[in-house]
């Protein structure tokens, strides 16, 4: 995307996938994306553009005279991979397979096309057995994710580290309905069966566009002080098939999520609060 004019600039990645694309995820830097497919692989592939994207990142995650849309590496899974995702700082690296797996790429130190030799082991983390795949996920830091697909609530993964060295990746606990995991959902937005909740957040969005930022800010942060229902299960009736943080203001730290927002099949968007 171009700063200082309205509009981007498209370019074709020649590199052909051998099956459906389901996933395209932009690396923190812009200069990099990693996609995921049917094909049972997940590849990252360099995205600069010269005069659009800054040289000093594109010299920074790329080295010198990188190309644009050369595949730095791909990695193979034992299933159609659903989603990606980049930590924060853009060393971590994480995908979903249709297998009931969520696999780990850590260290992804320096110029990029320096991974493909220097790729550290993938860490395979499974899912409780009676568990079912996953669609979506999001880096809350560098060192914890939240991921949520077929069973309808998010599940938590936390990374073990030994000074700043990551040793490897759990599963930590299902948040809602007595999950335990020290996440709560805070409001319910349904477009048929909550009429009323609907009509606020229709309000918080209305706000944004009309007052600007800080009106909108409020009206988030009035539903994230909302006491929590009771529910004993979770809140979505249907597959969860997007994840998106939320930032309440500009000052916050996008390193650290702790409010975030699932969408499902079942036409509900879900606020949550990480305790």
């Amino acid at each position: 995307m171009r700063e200082k004019t309205i509009g981007g600039v498209s370019k074709l990645i020649k590199r052909k996938h051998d099956s459906t694309v389901l996933s395209v995820s932009w690396h923190p830097s812009n200069v990099l994306i990693v996609t995921t497919c049917s094909d049972f692989k997940c590849r990252v592939f360099t995205t600069q553009v010269k005069g659009v994207d800054d040289e000093t990142s594109v010299v920074a995650w790329l080295g010198a005279n990188a190309k644009f849309g050369e595949c730095l590496f791909e990695i193979f899974a034992d299933g159609w991979i659903h989603t990606a995702a980049w930590s924060p700082s853009g060393t971590s690296l994480a995908f979903t397979t249709h297998d009931c797996t969520v696999q780990f790429i850590d260290g992804l130190h320096g110029p990029a096309n320096t991974w493909a030799a220097n790729l550290e082991p993938v860490k395979s983390v499974a899912l409780p057995e009676g568990r079912l795949p996953l669609r979506d996920m999001l880096f809350l830091s560098d060192k914890m994710v939240v991921a949520a697909g077929y069973d309808c609530t998010p599940f938590l993964f936390e990374a073990s580290t030994l000074k700043d060295t990551f040793r490897s990746w759990s599963f930590k606990a299902e948040l809602g309905g007595g999950g335990g995991g020290g996440g709560k959902p805070v409001d319910i937005i349904s477009g048929s069966k909550r009429p009323t909740q609907f009509t606020s957040g229709l309000a918080m969005f209305k706000a944004h566009s009309d007052l600007g930022l800080e009106a909108s800010n409020s009206a988030i942060i009035s539903l994230l002080n909302r006491a929590p229902e009771a529910l004993d299960h979770s809140p979505h009736d249907n597959c969860v098939m997007c994840i998106r943080p939320i930032v309440i203001s500009k000052s916050q730290p996008r390193e650290h999520v702790s409010t975030f927002t699932t969408s499902g099949l079942d036409g509900m968007i879900v606020f949550w609060k990480i305790d």
